[in-house]
């Protein structure tokens, strides 16, 4: 309903639903590594998820969330880890710790060619 009343107002969805002051678009939340009750690892964080701030497009901020969770993989696979996925579809690698689990995630993001901060987000739960 919310999406064909947007389209007879002539407006962007989130703008009809944001109002007139709303500046973004929806932007996706990804998790990307589990971690506690998700996960059978010590991290303390259930979840460490990316945020496609930065993306012109839902779809594009789909398409980086995927670059991102793809390089952290093998970054992940090639230091000898896990590459399984936990209860809510992160990884669950054996990581000692939150800050090596965020030291992965900052490097995919950049390996995978994204500003993070600027572009990239990060959510934790």
């Amino acid at each position: 309903v919310a999406k064909a009343a947007a389209d007879a107002a002539g407006l962007p969805l989130y703008r009809y639903v944001g109002g007139t002051k709303a500046h973004l678009l929806p932007v996706p939340m990804m998790n990307i590594i589990n971690g506690g009750a998700h996960a059978d690892n010590p991290i303390d964080f259930q979840e460490f998820m990316i945020l496609p701030i930065g993306a012109p497009t839902l779809r594009e901020g789909v398409r980086w969330g995927s670059e991102i969770f793809h390089t952290l993989r093998k970054k992940l696979k090639d230091a000898g880890h896990n590459t399984n996925v936990g209860d809510e579809g992160g990884f669950a690698p054996n990581l000692k710790s939150a800050p090596v689990a965020l030291d992965f995630i900052m490097e995919s993001i950049e390996q995978a060619g994204f500003k993070p901060g600027d572009e990239i987000a990060l959510g934790l739960d």
